[in-house]
């Protein structure tokens, strides 16, 4: 791997799996934990209000005056002296006296020590009835065993060990605040943040009831009958130890997901671009000796195959192109030798004894002929390099017809020796174009239509403006190109009849010529013809092309 690993495929596949399975872990992991601790804090809440219920019926059940407000005066009369009357009675199981008494009640009243008697009937008071009268009187069906009236139980509130708020494994704790947010009844309070009654009223919502985790502790508020506060709550330092064991064991799980989902990715990004690793090593192993190898896609994705694809047929174009360069060459030093060697053998005649001067003129002429032709070759040679390099003279304003008609009455004299009549019909269309190579390719046609015609043949030579375009066409009833030759006739140095090309001083690269000017004027040309019929040559340039 280089030292940027950032640019690694394999390695940007990695993270973007890893970004996206890190937050699929931690979203359904932090879900699921989410919902498991609302689900248990929603089990405590519902168990605490049950509890602050039962606490809510007990207080319905004590007189309104003990829970509004502290104080034995605001009891009825004959509560207040039997109280009086009872303070020195010993107490029963949860009875009443001075120490059982929340706020300063009765408890607060001196009992009849010595000196004191208890207090009787005085004028105008009704005298207190007995306990066991009173019990009776006030003694229900709910109640048939106790001895003690219905309130007095409501004001001994349910203990921490009553079954409805019971629990094996921790114990609830509760107070309840009377209307004027005094203590009435408190039991197993913890010692640290003990719950208040301004934090009570300041959670406390419309519906009358409030939830609260203070430290370890949870707690539920709830208004109570007459103006009294409630609040009921318990230690749930096991639910938070529970809570924080499943947040354990999810990172832990999560944890093996993605490390396991990581370990896959990356075999996954290795199988993915192994391919690519392969086509890059059959890549660099072709080189000019054997540009015929291509890229194995038999086992390769549908993706790297549309790649593999297109690089095997750029490979195939780069041979193509290759063999052609070559065989351009093999071409170009065969068309050369012949007139070098026409050249050599002329002078070494000629050197080789004595002449007259009419045998001297008859080599000179020779060589003369084949130094006409290899200068007509190297010229075709270099158009077509400058064409191929893409070097050419600015491109301006002309007439089509124009240039042809120039091209046609250059070569009417090679028509009128060769006992063809030259016919043109030319229309004015103009475009943007390099007058040189036109006329170049113009003069190419005509001199082939005219030299591969036989005696009393006809060329006729057209130009027409169709639509955005400019035709050009050379068409002959001469003798026509066989139809295997066709697909090949634009070839550089293809011949349809060698030995009649080279008679008549053909190299093979004119037609190779023309399609490269018209390709570089953005046009098209294109041969029809039949074996004995002539042929046509039809040459099509946009008139609105523009540089």
């Amino acid at each position: 791997m280089s030292s940027s690993w950032y640019r690694s495929l394999r390695w940007r596949i990695q993270v973007w799996h890893a970004l996206i399975l890190c937050c699929v872990v931690v979203g359904f992991g932090g879900l699921l934990y989410w919902e498991l601790v609302r689900s248990r804090w929603n089990d405590v809440d519902d168990e605490l209000i049950a509890a602050a219920r039962v606490l809510e019926g007990a207080l319905r059940a004590m007189p309104a005056g003990l829970v509004k407000q502290a104080g034995d005066d605001l009891l009825p009369e004959e509560f207040r002296e039997w109280l009086d009357a009872s303070r020195d009675l010993p107490r029963g199981p949860g009875g009443l006296g001075p120490a059982a008494r929340p706020g300063p009640g009765p408890a607060a009243r001196p009992g009849p020590g010595p000196g004191r008697r208890r207090p009787g009937p005085g004028p105008g008071r009704r005298p207190p009835p007995p306990p066991e009268r009173f019990n009776e009187d006030f003694a229900g069906p709910e109640y048939p065993d106790t001895g003690r009236p219905p309130w007095e139980k409501a004001l001994n509130l349910p203990g921490p060990r009553d079954e409805s708020l019971a629990r094996e494994d921790d114990d609830l704790y509760f107070v309840v605040w009377r209307q004027d947010r005094s203590v009435l009844r408190s039991a197993q309070l913890p010692s640290t943040s003990p719950p208040l009654a301004t934090r009570a009223i300041s959670l406390l919502g419309s519906d009358g009831v409030a939830s609260e985790q203070a430290n370890a502790h949870r707690r539920i508020y709830l208004n109570g009958p007459h103006g009294s506060l409630i609040c009921v709550g318990r230690d749930v330092h096991g639910e938070q130890e529970r809570l924080r064991q499943s947040a354990t064991l999810l990172m832990l799980s999560g944890s093996v997901i993605l490390l396991s989902g990581l370990a896959g990715g990356w075999w996954l990004s290795g199988r993915a671009i192994a391919p690519i690793a392969s086509m890059t090593r059959t890549a660099s192993e072709i080189d000019a000796t054997n540009l015929d190898q291509r890229m194995d896609l038999t086992r390769v994705d549908a993706e790297l195959e549309q790649l593999g694809t297109v690089l095997n047929h750029m490979l195939d174009r780069i041979d193509n192109a290759f063999r052609q360069q070559q065989q351009f060459t093999a071409d170009a030093s065969h068309e050369l030798r012949t007139p070098l060697a026409v050249i050599l053998s002329a002078t070494e005649l000629g050197l080789s004894r004595e002449r007259d001067a009419g045998a001297y003129r008859e080599q000179l002429e020779k060589c003369h002929r084949a130094a006409k032709r290899m200068h007509g070759l190297v010229e075709s040679l270099m158009s077509l390099a400058r064409l191929d390099a893409g070097v050419a003279e600015a491109p301006s304003p002309c007439d089509l017809a124009t240039v042809v008609g120039e091209s046609a009455e250059l070569l009417a004299p090679l028509a009128a020796q060769s006992q063809v009549q030259l016919r043109t019909e030319l229309e004015p269309c103009s475009l943007l174009g390099r007058h040189r190579l036109l006329a170049q390719v113009a003069t190419n046609l005509i001199h082939n239509a005219i030299q591969y015609n036989r005696p009393g043949g006809e060329v006729v030579v057209t130009v027409r403006a169709q639509g955005a375009e400019a035709v050009l066409t050379v068409r002959d009833n001469g003798v026509g190109i066989a139809a295997a030759d066709l697909p090949k006739l634009f070839d550089r140095f293809y011949r349809a009849d060698v030995d009649r090309a080279r008679t008549r001083g053909g190299s093979g690269l004119g037609l190779a010529i023309c399609q490269r000017i018209v390709a570089a004027h953005g046009g098209s040309i294109s041969a029809e013809s039949e074996l004995g019929a002539g042929a046509r040559f039809t040459v099509r340039l946009r008139r609105d092309r523009t540089e």
